[in-house]
């Protein structure tokens, strides 16, 4: 009988396990895919509210946790609840007094049940919001690495990131001691009133009136069934948590925007012209109603017309282009498109047929080509190219091999800021749109490159409206109408020459700033020094992801990217305990709970042991007998308490320890990253995508091994071990052959567990979903403006299909060990109840202890089904500490945080000599090749050249983001890696092309990696970078939000806090890279001011486009293809008529308006 049911369990939880896992899985994936859905839905307004980082975390951590709670789950659920439905039935049969007597334990277990629910709910609520936001400063801070490093902030950012995590930790703790507390009194509630059972059916059974096996059946049916809820109570505790991770979900899916772009209703505009209206329009943004940043707007732009916004950082540029693409609705007044408000129109429309190129081009993972037809999926080759020619973009791309195939992003070939830009202006205008907004879409652009844009912008201009927003003011020189904003109201409108030629007009006043000298070429007698070019690799921006250009290289750069193998050590679980160093005695103590616990079932069988006793002997007197049912009664009373003091001492002191080693881990794994160089952040398998969502997703996975699921293999595995002993002890023969059994089914098992772990690896290594997702979050607004919400959708939930083949071996794995634990009983009992009857009838052996050997092998199949539930779990763990230590393992190119070197003086002389470099990906290409540049103490000088020349590059080696390949980048004759490297970055400041600032204050950011500074200092640096002022009209000045990546402020105010940053640590060596290109003439002639009152006394080394800001330099470097071209003075560069004369015409305003 056995055997069958045995073979049916197995058929049973095989074909059980394995579809609810697969429900599981395929309800995780469709809940991601909504929840990117309702990400790439919401409008401006609620991105506003949110944090990029925190959403992140609720995509991963909260549907893992559902996916927990559910599939094998609610398997468990419902088998526990139809054995206790069967079991009642069929003891009710048997008699209904015992059963009767025992399941008024029912309520009183209902409400211990209820409440374990509503405390661990409760807790889980509070943890996480609190997880969230530790989420949000992880990725804000992996994805900005270089920021922080240059700002020494690598401590404060990892302090903030701790300090996050502690504060979700006692939330964490909590829940371990509710869980322990609930289930603890669960178990006493069920010893007690097993205990009660056992007693009044000792009575029943001396009075004659049931047989004794009939009160075994009952009592051991109830209990073991009422004891299997009590096991399971960690997977409803994880029920309880996916319910609280679902809500947050769901209320993140259900949400509809006000503005929804997935919203079918509105107008068309089949014959769009582009008669563009603003009227009256009136704007605040929605978490600063108090502040209006529109104040009655009025303008038009007629069809074809070429209109340009002017204005100061921050006047309402930028906003009105928000408005007129529907990221934002008006707070009062209208904005029509040939006479239709454009509330009326549908907004996919409204969005297809304008064309945007923003300040700051964003362009995703994948080829060029895809990233162009991202503009209009239509489009072919042919198409794409043409965009390219207008947009200057072709020649560049042809150069490269794989040509528009190649593929951008992480890992791959980077590009410039020019190039970026380039691409993403053909992006904008290849389906040919009515209207075309550029807020500055040249300002990553070097002169000759902009001139040609320019050039093509000319001709993609005709025919369509276009809205130009520039600071810049060499890109307004055919604009046929100008509107300069000040303080959110139009202050002018005219042609460029008549406001130029408007006495006293804000417009000619920033028109006068951007002018160049003249300069007579009998000035100076002196050369400029004059060197020929030479083709090779250029450099990239600074600050963006590093990149490279290619001129005349196509072969070169063919070289593929070296593949970075983990040929690292394996790490397992084995580490893992290794390094849980100062938790060692929590652990100790939860593992001593937990062996107390696991001598429960070996009691338990002690206890039915005195019972078969008490019933053997019948025929003394009732109080004779009575008094064995006592001692029944009262050891399992004891065994109960007994049980709540295991529990709740293994759980809060294994969960207090797992919660205080994930934070260890997670910080560790944070510190490690920020001490690496760049070049780590350049490969595939690290870039930083990929390591939030290694150290997001593998510490929760490792957690496994460390919380409930660790207390139940414990105590579980130490009773099968007693229980061993126990069953040896009473007979050697049961021991022996339950040994074998055990053995052959733990070689099964070890066997399944090996090929869950390889199909786990293969899983993490094909799934590139939560990549993916980060790249969708982060970009959401570009999508948006393009239009493709449709296309990012279905592209994530192919990546989430990717891996499915190795997701569903693992699930197969998966149920073949539970299937093979669920049976393991049967096999059990039939094997060991057949060779004790077979002993007891042919050798005379001793009954009592063949009972209590055969029932301590049967309570041991027990043991090992509840480990193996468990145990499925964590072997998740071992591959999750094999990826999460791995980064601890990696070698570090550059120590970020190396206590070692030299602290000398620093006066401020630099100087690169013959340096080459190639970035370490890309080993066989040169970038600079043979570079020599110099700085004086307290000189200033600027690197000038084409986009992607090289400029960026020796900044780059400056701060020791790379090693060069050869040469010597040295400061004051000391080369720089002889520097201790934080006091080299601390007497240096970078102002980086595109700022970034971080979550938290003004002032914070102000201060980043900054100790002890002195406030005083802090508010002169704001004045001095022109922040000052504006700061101190926000309502909250200087402890206002910036938001996730400074979202609250303009581009020109981030820009001048990042100044601001800059000039607090009062550096010697002042380092900026496009630092103005952000800001409007006005901004830039009063930060430029400042910056030549702060390079006073220090050197300063200028990356410039905009070439007025650098007349004055003490010396130019002409740089191009990583080489110095040209050398000398603003006047002396201009007399040799060079390269950099012809870009200095291309720019001047004044020789445009003489001609």
């Amino acid at each position: 009988m056995n055997i069958c049911v045995g073979v049916i369990v197995i058929a049973t939880s095989l074909i059980t396990n394995y579809c609810f896992k697969l429900a599981a899985k395929n309800i995780a994936a469709h809940l991601r895919s909504r929840f990117i859905k309702s990400i790439l839905r919401q409008d401006a307004q609620w991105f506003d509210q949110q944090k990029f980082g925190a959403l992140n975390t609720q995509l991963n951590d909260n549907i893992s946790r559902i996916h927990d709670g559910i599939g094998d789950k609610v398997g468990l659920l419902i088998r526990c609840m139809c054995q206790l439905i069967v079991t009642l039935i069929v003891c009710f049969v048997i008699d209904w007094r015992i059963t009767a007597s025992m399941i008024v334990s029912a309520p009183l277990s209902c409400l211990i049940m209820s409440s374990m629910a509503r405390m661990i709910s409760s807790s889980t609520a509070k943890q996480l919001p609190l997880l969230d936001k530790s989420g949000a400063i992880l990725q804000e801070t992996i994805m900005n690495v270089k920021t922080v490093q240059s700002c020494n902030g690598q401590q404060e950012m990892i302090k903030k990131y701790h300090d996050s995590l502690l504060a979700a930790r006692i939330h964490g703790i909590l829940i371990g001691v509710w869980q322990g507390l609930f289930d603890g009194m669960f178990f006493v509630v069920i010893y007690v009133f097993f205990a009660i059972g056992l007693v009044y059916g000792g009575y029943l059974y001396y009075m004659d009136e049931i047989a004794s096996g009939d009160v075994f059946i009952i009592t051991t049916m109830l209990t073991m069934s009422v004891y299997f809820v009590g096991f399971i109570s960690p997977h409803i505790m994880s029920v309880f948590k996916a319910r609280v991770s679902a809500a947050i979900i769901y209320q993140q899916i259900e949400r509809i925007p006000d503005i929804d772009c997935y919203n079918d209703y509105g107008e068309e505009l089949p014959n769009c012209k582009g008669h563009i209206k603003f009227e009256d329009v009136k704007f605040a943004y929605p978490n600063r109603k108090d502040r209006q940043v529109l104040k009655g707007v009025t303008w038009e732009a007629r069809p074809s017309e070429t209109v340009a916004l002017v204005g100061h950082s921050g006047c309402g540029k930028s906003t009105s282009i928000s408005l007129l693409t529907r990221l934002y609705d008006v707070t009062a007044g209208k904005i029509t498109i040939d006479g239709v408000d454009i509330r009326n129109l549908k907004i996919t429309t409204l969005r297809q047929i304008i064309g945007i190129v923003q300040q700051e081009p964003v362009l995703f993972n994948g080829s060029i080509f895809e990233n162009i037809k991202l503009g209009d999926d239509s489009i072919t080759m042919d198409k794409a190219e043409r965009a390219c020619r207008m947009a200057n973009a072709h020649d560049f791309i042809q150069k490269l091999e794989h040509g528009y195939n190649t593929n951008i992003g992480s890992g791959e070939i980077q590009l410039s800021g020019g190039q970026k830009q380039r691409i993403a202006i053909a992006r904008a205008i290849v389906n040919n749109p009515p209207i075309l907004l550029l807020d500055e879409a040249t300002s990553a652009l070097d002169a000759e490159s902009e001139i040609h844009v320019q050039q093509a912008l000319k001709h993609a201009t005709q025919g369509r409206t276009t809205i130009v927003i520039a600071h810049r003011l060499s890109t307004l020189r055919d604009v046929q109408k100008i509107i300069v904003y000040d303080s959110g109201a139009v202050v002018e409108i005219g042609s460029h020459v008549e406001l130029s030629e408007k006495e006293g007009g804000l417009y000619s006043s920033l028109v006068k700033h951007q002018q160049f000298k003249s300069v007579d070429k009998e000035q100076t007698n002196e050369e400029p020094m004059v060197m020929k070019r030479k083709e090779t690799l250029r450099g990239s921006s600074l600050m963006s992801r590093d990149s490279v250009s290619v001129p005349d290289l196509g072969a070169e750069i063919a070289a593929e990217e070296p593949e970075y193998t983990d040929r690292k050590p394996r790490y397992g679980l084995l580490t893992l305990y290794k390094n849980c160093q100062g938790e060692y005695v929590k652990f100790i103590t939860g593992a001593i709970f937990c062996c107390v616990r696991g001598m429960e079932l070996v009691f338990y069988v002690v206890g039915l042991t005195l019972l078969f006793d008490a019933f053997r002997n019948k025929e003394v007197p009732w109080e004779q007998f009575a008094v064995g049912l006592e001692l029944v009664g009262w050891f399992n009373v004891a065994l109960g308490f007994y049980a709540l003091i295991a529990i709740l001492g293994s759980l809060a002191f294994l969960n207090w320890a797992g919660e205080n080693v994930l934070i260890k881990l997670k910080v560790r794994a944070l510190s490690t990253i920020l001490s690496q160089g760049a070049a780590y952040f350049d490969r595939p398998q690290t870039s930083p995508p990929k390591l939030v969502q290694r150290i997001t997703n593998d510490s929760l996975n490792c957690k496994a091994a460390m919380d409930i699921r660790l207390y139940h293999v414990l105590n579980n595995a130490f009773c099968t071990f007693m229980q061993f002993i126990v069953t040896f002890a009473m007979s050697w023969h049961i021991g022996v052959v339950g040994t074998i059994l055990y053995i052959a089914i733990l070689a099964v098992l070890g066997c399944m567990a090996r090929m869950m772990q390889d199909g786990i690896r293969a899983v993490q290594k094909r799934d590139d979903s939560p990549k993916l997702a980060v790249e969708i979050i982060e970009n959401t607004k570009t999508i948006q403006l393009l239009t493709r919400e449709k296309y990012f959708a279905e592209k994530y939930d192919q990546s989430l299909e990717a891996p499915e083949s190795e997701e569903k071996k693992v699930i197969w794995a998966d149920s073949v060990t539970f299937s093979i634990t669920q049976s393991a009983m049967y096999l059990s009992d039939v094997i060991c109840y057949s060779c004790a009857l077979w002993m007891i009838y042919y050798w005379d052996a001793d009954v009592t202890r063949m009972f209590m050997a055969c029932n301590t092998m049967s309570t041991m199949s027990w043991s090992i089904l509840f480990i193996s539930i468990s145990l499925v779990e964590m072997m998740h763990a071992a591959p999750a500490t094999n990826s999460l230590f791995s980064i601890f393992g990696e070698d570090l190119c550059v120590d970020a945080n190396e206590e070692y070197g030299e602290t000398p003086k620093v006066m401020g002389n630099v100087v690169a000599e013959k340096v080459f470099f190639s970035y370490p990906t890309r080993p066989d290409i040169t970038v600079t090749n043979g570079l020599n540049v110099k700085a004086l103490a307290g000189e200033t000088i600027a690197l000038v050249g084409p986009s992607g020349g090289g400029k960026s590059t020796i900044i780059n080696l400056l701060q020791r983001f790379y090693e060069p390949k050869s040469g010597n980048v040295s400061v004051d004759g000391n080369a720089i890696n002889s520097f201790k490297l934080s006091y080299l970055r601390s007497e240096m400041a970078l102002v980086g092309q595109e700022p970034v600032l971080f979550s938290g204050t003004i002032y914070e950011n102000a201060t980043l990696g900054m100790e002890d500074v002195d406030p005083h200092w802090v508010m002169e640096a704001f004045e001095l970078a022109n922040a000052k002022k504006f700061i101190e009209n926000l309502p909250e000045g200087y402890d206002t939000e910036v938001g996730e990546k400074g979202a609250q402020l303009s581009g020109g105010q981030k820009q001048r806090v990042a100044i601001a940053r800059a000039l607090v640590r009062r550096p010697k060596i002042l380092l900026l890279d496009e630092a103005t290109s952000a800001l409007d003439a006005e901004s830039e002639r009063a930060v430029q001011q400042a910056l030549d009152t702060a390079a006073s006394g220090r050197t300063c080394i200028t990356i410039a486009h905009r070439l007025s800001s650098i007349q004055h330099a003490d010396k130019i470097y002409f740089i191009s293809n990583g080489r110095v071209t040209e050398v000398g003075t603003h006047a002396e560069l201009m007399n040799a008529d060079g390269a950099y004369a012809d870009m200095i015409r291309k720019q001047d305003l004044q020789s445009t308006a003489e001609n």
